[in-house]
């Protein structure tokens, strides 16, 4: 899918708006795609092929969503925004039917996403009610698949998403993100158990973690 749209753009084939509308119907055919490994007598014994496809279509929609948004700006910042949305509930419902490969690519997927469509685009208000539905959905799908890996890697990844607001934001409007540290902290101590996890170390480790995130927001 990059490929094809970086050919494109070198040899002046075709215009931006076709451009970023066959990268979207590249990234929905392989979407389809996947769902069809899933009932074809010859492919769906090998899940493998299933989740190779669902996991190219999350990422090529990224692309697609990064090429009419940041590079085009066919689309403005709240209805990109409201794209990536869809985009991550469409990579968390297949990763509920294809299995971890797909999740992992849910997860890295989900979390940048606001970086490609621009953190502060829509406000840090928006952007930490997604990054706090985004890491709920996680945690729900690592409970009912027993996936503690995937509760881990979500608690991570948010408290980066923190960090890096620490460092972008200076030293203004911090109360929003420090309240996302206690939100994080208490949930992730909630679904760390029952996610699979059971070294004891992790069950109280994000509460250490977010107190000492907390350090950091304090004058």
């Amino acid at each position: 899918g990059f490929f094809l749209v970086r050919h494109s753009i070198e040899i002046g084939l075709l215009g931006p708006g076709v451009r970023a509308l066959l990268a979207a119907l590249f990234a929905a055919a392989l979407v389809a795609a996947s769902e069809a490994a899933r009932r074809l007598p010859a492919l769906r014994d090998d899940s493998r092929i299933g989740q190779a496809l669902a996991g190219a279509g999350i990422v090529s929609s990224y692309a697609t969503l990064y090429i009419a948004a940041a590079i085009y700006r066919f689309i403005g910042p709240l209805p990109a925004f409201g794209l990536m949305l869809a985009v991550t509930a469409l990579g968390l419902a297949l990763a509920l039917r294809h299995g971890p490969p797909t999740a992992i690519l849910a997860l890295a997927g989900g979390f940048v996403a606001p970086l490609v469509a621009g953190y502060d685009a829509a406000g840090i208000g928006p952007l930490l009610t997604y990054l706090a539905l985004f890491t709920a959905a996680l945690f729900l799908l690592a409970i009912h698949r027993r996936w503690a890996w995937l509760a881990i890697a979500a608690t991570v990844a948010a408290f980066a998403w923190v960090n890096f607001l620490l460092f972008a934001l200076g030293s203004s409007s911090l109360a929003a993100p420090a309240a996302f540290v206690v939100l994080i902290a208490i949930a992730a101590t909630i679904a760390l158990p029952r996610a699979g996890a059971t070294a004891r170390w992790l069950h109280i480790g994000p509460l250490f973690a977010g107190l000492i995130q907390l350090f950091a927001f304090a004058p």
